[in-house]
């Protein structure tokens, strides 16, 4: 593969491009506690960073209170919490003046319910009439005849009855209105029923356009869609002209005034017509305006070519990622001794089997009301097979999907080999494994293949691919909650390879090719998309990942610890009913979470109470999705208490021989980790695309699932400890400072090696935007004893050239705590393309040694253990 050369011209051009103007992201999670003011503080310090945008959560009005802002009441306005409008100005403001650009997250599936929402209220208080009341998926004409007309409001603590009989239901004035008070919440009342309040609260609610019910029916009674399975999140009909209209309004003037200059769309999954959306949306926001979807692609699935996008948010490059430091018998060994402690016997029971039964939980349960409404749609189309068989085959079918949805369109050709092969494949084992008649799964088939459809008419098809689009809108949250929310949360031999969009059984042994075959294809097809590594919605950190991907380096260490921990600990396990607990796959969890945010320094006193409080909040979050003995929807308390109980008494203070122990074994595992977060730093700034960082990730960053991630980031530390690296750089020769990359390494633990790495990596991509944004990708092959543990290759365009090396699975290199650099490359070289071997000179960006022809691993990797060497060609 040769060098890409472009005439000067052409390159400064392509440089004015913005799609590829963003050169790596800072994520900013905003709420009440961390306004836009806050926010406005950082301009300084991203800059220096090297960053070019910042990527902010949602800047609309949210819900009171909210600490993500994925809960809009209202588009139309700057959320007050952040500061309002001014202070978005203010914000942006300071952010021009350190030529930093901003990424704005939208979110065009749902809104926040409640009175905040104007609209929603709207719809409350006049039902049908409002003009509102076609914004909201609601389902007007349910199968229950009380319900017709009206919308299910499942939020009260028990039966109406008995919330009136308590007097928990007040009427209470709201300016010139009446409303309805129940503890924190708000109805409006139709205004052609206020003049009847005195004939009785009962007889005044009967009249609205609603229905108070309890909480505990939502799940199979409610009657319009939802954001996955909450309640308070109500999906919107973003294909309307109006809709769209209203809620982009905002947003798409930002962009023609040049405040925000890209967009990141949540939850595109969710949407009716994905493409017809994204299409409607490029329209709107011009040509060149970059858009991302967060989009989570399995396996080998492809975003799709059609979409007017520039990528997705990167889930799909962290697993690609990940699974290079993960050694292929460490974790096949892990694996078995996990199956052996979980007396999981059969060779096909793992995590595929986790995922399908997990999906088939939430279909039948927590999306209930989502599968009858289907049923009941379906039931014209499927003349002869009863209801109760068709829900049933649809539960099977969409259990047994390995994609979130498929994209049949009525905009689009009938369907697309992959959409098709997916909904065959996932039929076929549908009908292998589920009850119903085969007939149900034929015409099933038939609807969801759209077999026959050339010969309907265009009424019959419009039916047809209406439902078959409503049925797409159910597998994507039926995926989300069975697989993210239950599945990886159930199957867990090794915790860092469960994540979003992941697969913890994928096979391990051609990671390294696939992470090239997968980075090469993204430079030819979508080169500015996002890569990420941690996120505001990741399982874990990647840190945290680094990690725990070291165990599968030293499985016998791994096994003997648990071993020891279960048996010092096995006098603080309870009884309950019967059984043990914590059950074994959560006790083993909870070992591999120790380990994963275990600190550097020992924690005594508050350290400790912290840490113990954050590692119960994560065992009962898990628990609870789980679902095997607890959950959200009805919660277990007396096991959840003695859930936290165990961790409380196995991580008490004083003399406890558990903590010296995981002390010793985390000591040995930390600096692997190290390895493994250096090496994902240089891969992730370096590969093809848009990096982007995660609030506080430039140090060591252990944190589990939010909200654990999500607690504040001291930024001015951050910032210090910057400024002091950026000095001492600078001060110094390239003698100096490959002596002062060298100390970095030699104190790992305190994290400025990180911050040095992503410093200087981002001022690579700074001082060669189009060579990393836009440049050839050609895989570098190792050779010589440790070329197993070599990941490598060269970027080029135009006349500039960059070679990226990383080290990986670095226990075989001696041991866990040397550094891998130096001797322990002696003999290992890797292998340069020709036109490259002519560049007289590469400068490494993490020393600032100079080298001629970059082969020898040893000298490469001498006083750093990773490297990003660029040169003119």
């Amino acid at each position: 593969m040769t060098a890409a050369r472009l005439p000067i011209g052409v390159e400064a051009e392509a440089s004015r491009d913005p799609r590829y103007a963003i050169r790596a992201t800072y994520r900013l999670q905003l709420h009440q506690g961390f306004p836009l003011a806050r926010a406005a503080e950082l301009a300084a310090y991203l800059a220096a960073l090297g960053v070019s945008h910042a990527y902010v959560s949602p800047l609309a009005a949210a819900r009171p209170g909210s600490a993500h802002g994925y809960d809009v009441v209202d588009p139309a306005r700057v959320n007050p919490e952040l500061g309002g409008d001014a202070a978005f100005r203010a914000f942006v403001s300071a952010l021009h003046e350190r030529a930093i650009g901003l990424v704005l997250d939208l979110v065009p599936n749902h809104m926040g319910t409640g009175e905040h929402n104007p609209y929603w209220d709207d719809v409350l208080a006049r039902g049908r009439s409002s003009p509102y009341a076609d914004w909201f998926d609601i389902d007007w004409n349910p199968s229950r005849r009380s319900l017709r007309g009206k919308i299910l409001l499942p939020v009260l603590g028990a039966p109406l009855d008995r919330v009136i009989a308590n007097g928990e239901l007040q009427l209470v004035r709201h300016g010139d209105c009446a409303r309805l008070r129940y503890h924190d919440h708000s109805f409006p009342l139709d205004p052609a029923t206020t003049a009847g309040a005195h004939a009785g609260l009962r007889a005044l609610l009967d009249a609205q356009h609603y229905q108070l019910v309890s909480w505990k029916r939502a799940a199979n009674e409610i009657n319009y869609r939802r954001f996955f399975d909450v309640t308070e999140l109500v999906a919107l009909h973003s294909h309307r002209d109006d809709v769209f209209l209203a809620t982009h309004a905002l947003p798409l003037a930002w962009l023609r005034d040049g405040a925000v200059d890209a967009l990141r769309i949540d939850h595109i999954d969710g949407l009716l017509e994905p493409l017809a959306y994204l299409e409607r949306l490029r329209a709107a926001a011009g040509p060149r305006t970059p858009i991302f979807v967060e989009k989570i692609l399995i396996g080998d699935e492809r975003l799709r070519a059609a979409w007017p996008v520039e990528g997705t948010t990167g889930y799909e490059f962290l697993n690609r990622l990940e699974s290079l430091f993960v050694d292929p018998p460490g974790f096949a060994a892990i694996d078995e001794r996990y199956r052996a402690l979980l007396r999981i016997a059969h060779p096909s029971v793992g995590f595929r089997e986790a995922a399908i039964r997990g999906k088939q939980l939430i279909l039948r349960y927590t999306l209930e009301a989502d599968v009858h409404r289907l049923a009941r749609l379906a039931a014209p189309l499927m003349r002869g097979v009863r209801r109760d068989d068709i829900r049933e085959a649809i539960v099977h079918v969409v259990s047994c999907l390995t994609v979130y949805r498929t994209y049949v369109s009525r905009d689009a050709p009938p369907l697309a080999s992959h959409d098709r092969a997916e909904i065959e494949g996932a039929l076929a084992l549908a009908a292998h494994r589920g009850s119903p008649p085969p007939a149900a799964f034929a015409q099933l088939g038939d609807l969801l293949l759209l077999r026959g459809a050339d010969a309907m008419s265009e009424g019959e098809r419009a039916d047809r691919v209406s439902w078959v689009e409503r049925f797409q809108q159910l597998t994507s949250p039926a995926t989300a909650k069975g697989v993210e929310d239950t599945a990886l949360y159930r199957y867990v031999p090794l915790a860092s390879l469960n994540e979003v969009g992941g697969e913890p059984d994928r096979p391990l042994g051609e990671s390294l090719d696939i992470f090239h075959a997968s980075n090469a294809e993204r430079a030819l097809h979508w080169p500015a998309t996002l890569n990420t590594t941690t996120t505001h919605d990741t399982k874990r950190s990647g840190d945290v990942r680094a990690r725990l991907d070291a165990l599968s380096e030293m499985p016998t260490e791994w096994w003997a610890a648990v071993t020891r921990w279960r048996a010092m600990n096995r006098g603080f396990r309870a009884r309950l009913r019967g059984r043990g607990l914590p059950d074994a796959n959560a006790e083993y969890l909870f070992y591999q979470s120790v380990v994963g945010i275990w600190p550097d320094t020992v924690p005594r006193g508050g350290d400790l109470a912290a840490l113990r409080d954050r590692l119960a909040e994560y065992m009962r979050k898990a628990a609870r999705e789980a679902k095997a003995r607890t959950a959200w929807t009805a919660p277990d308390e007396p096991y959840e208490n003695a859930l936290r109980d165990f961790i409380e008494r196995v991580l008490r203070d004083g003399d406890n021989a558990f903590i010296a122990d995981v002390r010793r074994f985390v000591e040995d595992v930390a600096p692997l980790g190290r390895w493994n977060a250096i090496a994902r730093v240089t891969l992730h700034l370096a590969s093809p695309g848009t990096p982007d960082l995660y609030q506080g990730d430039e140090l060591w960053n252990h944190a589990l699932v939010d909200p654990d991630n999500r607690r504040p980031v001291d930024f001015g530390a951050r910032a210090r400890l910057l400024g002091a690296l950026a000095a001492e750089w600078e001060s110094g020769d390239a003698t100096l400072r490959e002596r002062f990359a060298a100390g970095l390494v030699a104190r790992a633990a305190d994290g400025r090696v990180k911050l040095h790495a992503t410093h200087r990596a981002l001022l690579a991509r700074r001082a060669h935007p189009q060579l990393f944004a836009r440049g050839t990708y050609i895989p570098l092959q190792a050779s010589g004893p440790r070329a197993n543990h070599i990941v490598a290759f060269a970027r080029t365009w135009g006349r500039s050239a960059a070679i990226v090396i990383a080290p990986r699975l670095t226990a075989a290199l001696g041991g866990s705590r040397r550094p891998p650099i130096g001797a322990v490359w002696s003999g290992t070289t890797i292998r340069i393309p020709p036109e490259l071997r002519e560049i007289s000179q590469w400068r490494d960006w993490f020393t600032d040694a100079i080298t001629t022809i970059p082969t020898n691993v040893e000298s490469l990797l001498r006083n750093f253990p990773a490297a990003v060497l660029t040169s003119d060609i």
